[in-house]
């Protein structure tokens, strides 16, 4: 008798403890896969917009770089001064470089997204 007793009191706390756990292990069951891809949509599409006004900055700091650059050269600055300016130029380009490349990449990862 006490044995059974045993038994059925281990299984009742056996099947409260799975109960319990279960909405525990369920996370995100409730959202479909269709769900995320589009909160993975928003994101990208975030981020590409997040990246052209970078572009823009990006842009616009080199023109003003290179009217500093011209100054400097009309008005015979030292060659510490031009190779400074030359430097925030190459800067300004790697940055535009690496900011298209980022856009690139996320404008194939959305259409990735919809290759199902």
């Amino acid at each position: 008798m006490d044995r059974l007793k045993a038994i059925v009191f281990g299984g009742l706390v056996t099947f409260s403890l799975i109960i319990s756990a279960g909405p525990a292990l369920a996370g995100d069951w409730h959202r479909s896969y269709r769900y995320h891809r589009w909160d993975d949509v928003r994101a990208l599409r975030r981020d590409i917009h997040n990246d052209r006004g970078d572009l823009d900055y990006y842009h616009r700091d080199l023109i003003r770089n290179r009217r500093h650059l011209d100054q400097d050269l009309a008005l015979g600055a030292n060659r510490h001064q031009i190779a400074r300016d030359r430097r925030a130029i190459q800067t300004d380009l790697d940055n535009i470089h690496s900011i298209r490349r980022d856009i690139w990449q996320d404008r194939w990862n959305l259409r990735d997204l919809f290759d199902d």
